[in-house]
């Protein structure tokens, strides 16, 4: 791929989706290589969180924290629900065309003939464009289990692990041990790591043990306890000394809002009150987002796992339309477990229509459609989100309607709809 200087970001992402290293040993010797010639450091704290589902929330609350604090603050997230300046933020700002652009050229100029992939093309892309603006605070989301991803060539002061469960196993592990083991490869001796789920994978608690890390592990040295009304979060510091703050019936993961506000006591914060106040104002974009188109309410939701479709299905239970009687838009990546997503909105969604996003990954619709004929359920196939004419007027005759399933899905009906939505 020769340097272009002309290259818009559009081109940009072009050119990188269309990377195919070929087969490439696994590991970070290539990417740290990149790394190194670019020269990049860093002054501010680092933080890494991974985890099955979470990551995004966990990213959010806490950046949200620290810029409450008037902190400079760089976070990194992926994918992106409709534009890549999503996943670099500083200052709460989407990074600018021209500072991506500036990054993606002086990454190709190092690379040489080092091979890389795309996430860790622009991995380091958004390292450059932090190490250039210094934050005080860096939160970098890993893109794919965390041993041997691209944000694990960083030297993190804090590792947050939102939980484990299953997804991307072909590549992690058939089972929760596996994929906690490679998880846990973010974790650092002498530094804290943080787990906020309630099931600990054994190889999870082996690496802390073995590398001597600090652990602040759920039910041990944080928690969340649901006490009615209301959530009581617990959370020690690293003296062990334990605050609480309570928080009415959040929207967010309630794993990864103690996962957040760990990491945010760890950096040498109080939860003092108005923390249950800046979190409850945290929106993210495509999880259990709200809105309406027409007349039509809308819930917005990547949830495209096991475990994210049954956090759906907990939080639609919880309002005010009854089981069946919402409508669901929906397309899925082939490589998911489909039954397994689908069978836990079973009962919570009265009508299908299947959606193919545009990505070569994506399920079929006579896959979809068998998997839920499988579960009893009949779906209608609307073929792609693109298709306005056809899901306009069939949305306006939902009661209220799910758009969920792959980024891909959310962000698709976000571009075609967005300007819509209120």
């Amino acid at each position: 791929m020769a340097l272009n200087l002309q290259l818009s970001l559009q081109e940009w992402q072009k050119k990188l989706e269309s990377l195919d290293p070929g087969k490439i040993e696994l590991g970070l010797d290539r990417v740290k290589s990149v790394f190194d010639r670019l020269v990049i450091q860093f002054s501010g704290k680092i933080i890494l969180v991974a985890g099955t589902n979470g990551k995004g929330s966990t990213v959010a609350v806490l950046e949200t924290l620290l810029l409450k604090q008037g902190a400079s603050v760089g976070a990194y997230t992926s994918p992106h629900l409709q534009c890549f300046n999503e996943r670099a933020r500083y200052g709460g700002q989407f990074a600018s065309d021209e500072n991506l652009v500036t990054a993606f050229n002086k990454v190709e100029s190092a690379r040489g003939d080092i091979s890389l992939t795309y996430f860790e093309f622009t991995t380091l892309a958004v390292m450059l464009y932090f190490a250039e603006k210094q934050p005080e605070y860096m939160i970098y989301e890993v893109g794919l289990g965390g041993r041997l991803d691209a944000v694990n060539i960083l030297d993190p002061d804090i590792s947050v692990i939102t939980g484990v469960a299953l997804d991307h196993t072909d590549w992690l592990g058939p089972n929760e041990e596996f994929i906690g083991y490679e998880k846990a490869g973010i974790y650092r001796t002498g530094r804290p790591a943080i787990f906020a789920a309630r099931d600990i994978p054994a190889t999870v608690r082996a690496r802390i043990s073995d590398i001597g890390a600090i652990p602040f592990l759920r039910t041990e040295q944080i928690d969340h306890q649901d006490q009615g009304e209301s959530l009581l979060f617990q959370v020690q510091d690293m003296a062990g000394q334990i605050q609480n703050i309570r928080m009415s019936d959040p929207l967010l993961p309630e794993d990864s809002i103690l996962a957040a506000l760990t990491a945010y006591r760890l950096l040498g914060f109080d939860l003092t009150p108005d923390v249950a106040e800046v979190i409850s104002q945290v929106a993210l974009p495509g999880r259990f987002q709200h809105r309406v188109l027409g007349s039509v309410p809308i819930i917005l939701d990547v949830a495209h796992n096991p475990q994210a479709a049954r956090y759906l299905a907990n939080n639609l239970k919880k309002e005010p339309l009854k089981s069946g009687q919402r409508a669901a838009i929906t397309g899925i990546m082939a490589d998911k477990p489909i039954k397994q997503v689908f069978e836990h909105l079973c009962t919570e969604i009265g009508d299908w229509y299947l959606v193919v996003p545009d990505v070569p990954r994506a399920a079929s619709l006579k896959t979809m459609r068998q998997v839920l004929l499988d579960l009893g359920v009949s779906a209608t196939s609307i073929h792609d989100v693109g298709e306005v004419a056809a899901l306009e007027p069939v949305i306006a005759q939902m009661p209220a309607a799910v758009v969920f399933g792959s980024f891909y899905t959310v962000g698709e009906f976000l571009d075609y709809f967005g300007d819509r939505l209120e």
